[in-house]
Formats: structure tokens, C-alpha cells, sequence
């Protein structure tokens, strides 16, 4: 079994990073969330700006997730 690496797709607030992380798992596309302000005060020290998360894909999933990312964002637009 090879390793794959996790590429950051998106960074924004929890709102947004559920619903992205929403679409991509219906999509079956595995994601991993990091807050690196909250993992921060856990460990002591503050790293990172609050409510920005980082959503992170497989590469092998990078190119279909990329595309789905993308059709957030123009949503996300429309909707303001």
C-alpha cells in the first residue's frame, strides 16, 4: 500500500469548511480538517488566526476535489 500525501484544498471559516467538507464526502472524497488556532491553545501557544480551518484532500482525490471546491466558491458568490 503507497502512502498519499494530503494537499490543502480550502481555508475558511468552520461554516464553510463543514459544508465543503459535506460536499466533498458525498462525493466520496476523504478530507481532514485542521485548526491550528485551537490545536495551538491546547498545546500552549497560538498558531494560526482564529476560525480560519484548513480542509485537506488526498492527492489522488486533488483534481475531482479541486473542481468541486471551485463550484462552492461560485455558489458561495451567488448567494452574497
Amino acid at each position: 500500500m503507497t502512502q498519499d500525501a494530503m494537499n490543502c484544498l480550502f481555508s475558511g471559516t468552520r461554516f464553510e469548511v463543514e459544508a465543503l467538507k459535506g460536499i466533498l464526502e458525498l462525493n466520496n472524497i476523504e478530507v481532514m480538517m485542521r485548526d491550528r488556532f485551537n490545536e495551538g491553545l491546547h498545546a500552549g501557544f497560538v498558531d494560526g488566526i482564529a476560525e480560519e480551518i484548513d480542509l485537506f484532500v488526498l492527492a489522488h482525490d486533488l483534481d475531482r476535489a479541486t473542481i468541486i471546491c471551485k463550484d462552492f466558491i461560485e455558489s458561495e458568490k451567488r448567494v452574497d
